[in-house]
Parts: structure tokens; C-alpha cells; sequence
């Protein structure tokens, strides 16, 4: 069936003799259920919490006519057999697709829950070694590829791997030592950051660079490319953390010893106070 409200192909004659050809019935809908005031609890039923749905949003055109399908499917067939439904693909662009959360849970491609990561297509794929690589594969599989060209070079950097074992091998041992940055950024600017973040930080900072020089030389598009600027601008950022932050674990800024001493003259001034406040207090 198409679902269309009177008078929508009216004057489409092509349309009208393309349905015919292919025995492709008609179904008229009243204008009121192209609206999502008046399909909403259909909707809801069909695609839960479908208000934050990241396709939906991009789109918000298309609840009129998702609204007006809910309605009819619902109305014509009792929910639960209607059985598995196929997802309905979106391109947003020549290079990926977008495809609907509760879409990817209905298809195992995504766990429901937590506990149910390993029996999902996506917990079953995950090797990764990063929290950050963790998050990238997931993004891969909410934004499928609908460029052949780019699907081609993903192909080329895992082949590139496989033949290439030792350099597969060097790639992993970095990537072991290399830290969730993103979420030590968001503390470092909110002020929580601690001792271990920073060092983890600069650890991580320092085998990036190294994760650099191996990848660079095997040009794929997969891979990002560092000019020399960005690359002098994580040197500055490591060679400030490495002269400032002290390596002791217990070092922390409450009491101190975060940053280490000679790096910056006021908070050696007030550190020096802070440790001999009674022989400063007497001899005033």
C-alpha cells in the first residue's frame, strides 16, 4: 500500500499509471493524520522516545508522513504481529547513512542494556583497546558508510594490517597506553582533574606522537593527518606537563605537591608560606 490524503497525486498522472503498472493500491488517509498532534501515541508506540531520535531531529519533515504510516499500521494489525520490521534507511549525505537507535536495538546491532554488550553485533566486533576506540565503532555503527570509495579505503587499512602484522603489533602497544584524553580534557576544564589524570594525560600525549610517526607513512584516508603545527602544538602541551606536573601518585593539589616546584615563582611563593606559616607568623 501507499498512504497519501485526497488530493495529494491528484494531478500526478505518472504517479497514478506507475501504482497501477505495478498493482500498487492506493490508501487515502484525512489530512488530520499527517500531523503529529494527531498521531503522536501511534508514534510512540512504533518508535519509542522517538522525540530524541538523532534522525528524526535532523529531519522533523518526515513526522508527518511517519505519523500517518504508525496510524495506519497500528489501526489495520495488532502490534505484536506485526513481526520484525526493516529498518527505513535516511542518506544525509553521499558518504553516511542514519538509521534509528531503537532501529539498531530491534537488529541486535546495539545491546538494549549494558549486561547485554557481548550478545550484540556491536559487542561481538568490539577488539578495541581504548575507551576513545570503544566510542569510535560504536559512532561507525550508528553512521553505516554509504560511499563506496570510503568503504574501499576502510578495507585497505585493515588489509594494510593484516599483511602487515609487525606493524599491527607496534600499533596495538601504543594504543594500550594511550588513555581516555577526551574525558581527562573535560575534568582538566572543570577544574577536577587529578594527579593520575595529568600524568595519564602526558603518557598519552607522548605515545599520540609516536601513534603519528607509525601511521603518517601509510597515507590512508582513514587515518588523520597532523601538520606540523598541530604536531609542535601536543609537543608544547607535553613538554609543559612534563616540567610542571609532579610523577608522584601521591602528589595532589590539595596538599600542594601537584605541580612541581620552580615552574611557576607565585605558587612557589605561596607553597613556601603554606609549609612554614609558624616561623613566617613569628617573625612578623
Amino acid at each position: 500500500d501507499v498512504i497519501t490524503f485526497p488530493g495529494q497525486i491528484d494531478s500526478q498522472n505518472e504517479i497514478k499509471d506507475f501504482f497501477k503498472a505495478k498493482r500498487i493500491s492506493l490508501t487515502h488517509l484525512a489530512l488530520d493524520y499527517f500531523s503529529e498532534k494527531k498521531t503522536r501515541p501511534y508514534l510512540q508506540k512504533l518508535i519509542p522516545n522517538y522525540q530524541n531520535d538523532k534522525t528524526i531531529l535532523k529531519k522533523s519533515e518526515l513526522l508527518a508522513p511517519l505519523g500517518a504510516l504508525a496510524y495506519y499500521i497500528l489501526t489495520t494489525r495488532p502490534l505484536d504481529q506485526l513481526g520484525q520490521l526493516y529498518p527505513f534507511k535516511i542518506f544525509t549525505g553521499l558518504q553516511e547513512t542514519s538509521v534509528s537507535l531503537e532501529t539498531m536495538h530491534g537488529l541486535e546491532i546495539l545491546p538494549r542494556h549494558s549486561e547485554d554488550y557481548r550478545s550484540s553485533l556491536l559487542g561481538f566486533m568490539d577488539k578495541t583497546l581504548t575507551s576513545l576506540g570503544t566510542r569510535k565503532l560504536k559512532n561507525i555503527f550508528l553512521t553505516p558508510l554509504g560511499n563506496s570509495s570510503l568503504i574501499e579505503a576502510r578495507y585497505g587499512v585493515i588489509r594494510n594490517f593484516i599483511t602487515y602484522q609487525p606493524t599491527l603489533q607496534e600499533f596495538q602497544s601504543l594504543l594500550k597506553n594511550i588513555s581516555d584524553t577526551q574525558r581527562i580534557v573535560a575534568k582538566v576544564s572543570h577544574k577536577s582533574a587529578s594527579n593520575q589524570d595529568l600524568t595519564a594525560l602526558k603518557i598519552s600525549l607522548k605515545n599520540t606522537l609516536d601513534l603519528i610517526k607509525l601511521v603518517q607513512p601509510l597515507g590512508h584516508i582513514e587515518f588523520p593527518t597532523f601538520d606540523s603545527a598541530e604536531i609542535m602544538l601536543i609537543n608544547t602541551h607535553l613538554t609543559t606537563l612534563d616540567s610542571a606536573i609532579n610523577d608522584d601518585l601521591a602528589a595532589s593539589a590539595d596538599k600542594g605537591t601537584l605541580i612541581k616546584p620552580g615552574h611557576h615563582q607565585e605558587r612557589d611563593r605561596l607553597q613556601n608560606l603554606y609549609a612554614n606559616c609558624e616561623s613566617t607568623l613569628a617573625k612578623m
